[in-house]
């Protein structure tokens, strides 16, 4: 079955065109390459559903936690595809969508470095709950906030970007933190080590504030 370049691109700019679902929301600009690659994705998901060949997204989960808003967008994608061609794709082509978004929010970025980003994502998630304990909801905002800072964080060291924020003051500061809060402090030392074991990568003394303050905060919220 072949379905019409018109009904695709009705798909696309339905989801292109919507403000609270676009710029505004992701943040992120919707250039043609992002658009011909959507086109391209939808016309091979809807193909391969009435083929019987869906494909399973190994990393769904971890999109749905690490990447919410680009999820909702994903989900919002397939109301369109419903609409338009009467097909009921499976919610692992929402993540799949979700990614092309990532993708193209991440400059000089391919699908391998997104990957890599979104695992060691995860893995910093993994490793703040399981050593503080820590279960936040979804709809946290320390988590959101989090979450963002993380997404920033990772983009570095995947891209193999300098950071160039370190200040005068970081040492002292660092000091006292580690001092005020331990537990905090604590968690972000094994997060650099991890990183430094899986990306080779060193963890500046500016980026271990910022995470310190971040996981403080949410330990704080969490009480």
């Amino acid at each position: 079955m072949i379905y019409s370049l018109y009904a695709l691109l009705k798909v696309v700019s339905g989801i292109s065109l919507h403000p609270e679902l676009a710029e505004q929301q992701l943040q992120t600009t919707f250039n043609v390459y992002l658009l011909i690659s959507l086109t391209d994705h939808i016309h091979f998901a809807v193909y391969r559903h009435h083929h019987q060949m869906d494909i399973h997204n190994e990393i769904l989960w971890e999109t749905k936690r690490i990447y919410h808003r680009e999820f909702q967008v994903g989900m919002q994608a397939l109301a369109l595809i419903k609409k338009h061609f009467d097909v009921t794709l499976l919610e692992d082509e929402a993540g799949f969508i979700a990614m092309k978004f990532v993708e193209n929010s991440m400059a000089d970025s391919n699908t391998d470095q997104t990957l890599a980003m979104t695992k060691l994502i995860n893995d910093i998630l993994n490793i703040v709950k399981y050593q503080l304990s820590l279960t936040m909801p979804d709809e946290s905002v320390s988590l959101q906030r989090f979450l963002v800072h993380l997404r920033f964080f990772a983009e570095r060291l995947t891209l193999k970007r300098p950071d160039q924020s370190q200040g005068a003051d970081d040492d002292f500061l660092f000091e006292h933190l580690s001092k005020q809060y331990p537990r905090a402090f604590a968690c972000v030392q094994k997060i650099a080590v991890f990183v430094k074991k899986s990306t080779e990568q060193t963890v500046s003394v500016n980026e271990r504030i910022y995470l310190i303050m971040h996981i403080q905060r949410m330990l704080n919220e969490n009480q």
